[in-house]
């Protein structure tokens, strides 16, 4: 009996802390928000699907139905230096039914991904690309601003 201690521990561990972990799973799934944040889920319906062959609107229909997306660049870690790294972001183009297909990334500086690009960008003679003329860099950062 005294061999069957710690598998029973251990059964009695799992059975009481399944609940809690499926509690901490659905409940984040069940809504996009807390209280008092207006109406953000009232209308569940998906606007119309434009035609695949279209990418720029396609990004913006997944821009406007996504909460979440990932930003991938090149590490700088020490011991996976030049290894692809990707990132989970908060992403936004504003609010439900009025979003403009604009992306708004909510970024910290404590995230691996924005130090790799600041890292990227602060070194001497690299030029930073710019694919429009409305995205100018910011002068000490190196992050881009609208």
């Amino acid at each position: 009996m005294a061999a069957r201690a710690p598998e029973l521990a251990r059964s009695l561990l799992a059975a009481l802390l399944a609940p809690a972990l499926v509690a901490l799973l659905v409940s984040p799934a069940s809504g996009r928000g807390g209280r008092d944040h207006g109406d953000w889920d009232v209308d569940r319906r998906l606007p119309p699907l434009p035609p695949r062959e279209d990418g720029p609107r396609v990004a913006r229909f997944v821009t406007h139905v996504s909460d979440w997306g990932s930003l991938a660049t090149i590490s700088t870690i020490k011991e996976v230096r030049g290894w692809p790294f990707a990132d989970i972001i908060s992403i936004s183009d504003g609010p439900p039914g009025e979003g403009t297909g604009e992306p708004y990334m909510y970024l910290s500086p404590l995230q691996q991904a924005v130090s790799d690009l600041q890292l990227r960008w602060k070194q001497p003679g690299r030029e930073r690309p710019h694919r429009s003329p409305e995205m100018k860099p910011d002068s000490v950062e190196g992050l881009w601003q609208n």
